[in-house]
């Protein structure tokens, strides 16, 4: 289990499946705030992700719908804390790691064992962002 203070708010954003739900129970148990969102066709409305520390984008999701998400992350500022970027995790085969203006998003082979999940949502929460974003 984590030791952070005070509690990290992770959003998952999804089609509403069992890999959802999954990664719901199992960051739980690892001391997260989760907040399950279903991607629809009217996207993510921004209310959603305030207070979000972190993104993590469900492999179940379209390209169309990522693009679209993405593009809602970037215009979405993290009012909770200074940092002004809100980080992104895309359980994606295909993608390969990238930066958007204004967004960190690292892109991670899925499937995933849990703790290698766990330690790049750490890794991204630390600061230590893909290679090639400044």
């Amino acid at each position: 289990m984590r030791e952070h203070q005070p509690t990290t708010t992770v959003a998952i954003i999804g089609a509403n499946t069992v890999v959802e739900r999954a990664l719901v129970q199992l960051l739980e148990g690892e001391g997260y705030s989760i907040r399950l969102l279903k991607c629809s066709s009217t996207g993510v409305v921004e209310e959603q992700l305030y207070g979000v520390d972190l993104v993590v984008l469900s492999p179940g999701l379209t390209s169309g719908a990522y693009e679209a998400l993405l593009g809602t992350l970037r215009s979405t500022p993290q009012r909770r804390t200074a940092n002004a970027r809100i980080r992104v995790i895309v359980l994606h085969t295909p993608m390969r790691e990238a930066s958007l203006d204004g967004v960190a998003v690292r892109s991670v082979p899925w499937p995933i064992p849990f703790e290698r999940l766990a330690g790049e949502i750490e890794a991204m929460l630390a600061g230590r962002l893909p290679p090639g974003y400044t």
